[in-house]
């Protein structure tokens, strides 16, 4: 998923973040049903990718299709594990936006499980 996410067109960097703000507003109204959604875990992520949102205009191609490819798969409900019925849904989310981290010299911006 990862990988088709990589070849979409590029998106506007403003369109993403607002994207990322409605999901995580999502997720946090989730919990009032799923008292199981780790909200920490949530925040974390979208700081993360935000922080990989910043530079990406001043990065080359490849690293902004990385970074809008990771912003996208977060706010995917469904993909692996799907993100608001799963205990775990944020895991592979997770993995995502380290592993693009990893790959962007940004290790600080992995996100602790």
């Amino acid at each position: 998923m990862f990988t088709q996410l990589c070849a979409e067109p590029s998106l506007d960097l403003s369109e993403l973040r607002e994207a990322l703000r409605a999901h995580l507003e999502k997720i946090t109204s989730a919990v009032a049903e799923n008292e199981f959604l780790d909200l920490r875990l949530a925040r974390a992520i979208a700081a993360s990718v935000e922080a990989l949102l910043d530079e990406a205009a001043t990065r080359d191609e490849h690293a902004r299709r990385l970074v809008q490819a990771a912003v996208r798969y977060f706010l995917l409900d469904d993909d692996a594990e799907h993100d608001l019925e799963s205990v775990c849904g944020l895991d592979d989310d997770a993995a995502v936006c380290n592993a693009v981290a990893s790959a962007l010299g940004r290790e600080e911006l992995r996100v602790l499980l």
